[in-house]
């Protein structure tokens, strides 16, 4: 693993009391997007490509670990803060406490897919491939296309050695003729 530290300022951290305020205000959805492109960002592909790595800034992650906590003081039952909560833990190696934010919010919002999708990957990692797959197919029956469910369910029934399966959700996800960016 490669620690990767951004040299600007992250949008999120740096707008943080705007942000809060645009979350108090009802613009739920653009703070969502903001700060799921924060935690998701990864390095150019060239980057990848060069080093052969993987990107996590643990700092980065407990900053907004930090900003998730201040909006659950406005919001402490919003299920799309607190999964987001959960994947942090996850990203973190701290299991017990993911599974508990990921079960919290779907308490809350059963069909929450960054919830979901948390507890996929968790038992994937525990290589409990079958129950991943239930909440990968959980996602996917909200969005047949989502991304990473397809590449997640791929790998667990790639490791279950249905290799047609995982092909198949590996050809519905990429675009194997082409090499752009997304496709890779």
């Amino acid at each position: 693993i490669y620690f990767f530290t951004c040299k600007l300022k992250m949008k999120l951290l740096k707008d943080a009391q705007k942000l809060i305020e645009m979350y108090k205000i009802g613009d739920i959805k653009k703070v969502l997007d903001i700060f799921d492109e924060e935690i998701l960002a990864i390095p150019e592909i060239r980057i990848i490509r060069n080093k052969g790595i993987i990107s996590i800034d643990f700092e980065k992650n407990l900053d907004l670990q930090i900003f998730l906590d201040k909006i659950l003081e406005i919001n402490p039952q919003d299920p799309e803060i607190i999964s987001r909560k959960a994947l942090i833990f996850e990203f973190q190696g701290n299991i017990e406490k993911a599974v508990n934010f990921a079960n919290k919010s779907l308490e809350i919002d059963s069909t929450n897919i960054v919830a979901l999708q948390t507890k996929g990957i968790i038992d994937f990692n525990n290589n409990e491939y079958e129950n991943s797959i239930k909440y990968f197919d959980a996602v996917l029956q909200q969005n047949e296309n989502e991304p990473l469910s397809l590449l997640n369910k791929g790998l667990a029934l790639e490791q279950m050695r249905k290799s047609e399966d995982a092909m198949n959700c590996f050809r519905k996800l990429f675009n194997f003729d082409s090499l752009n960016n997304a496709s890779l």
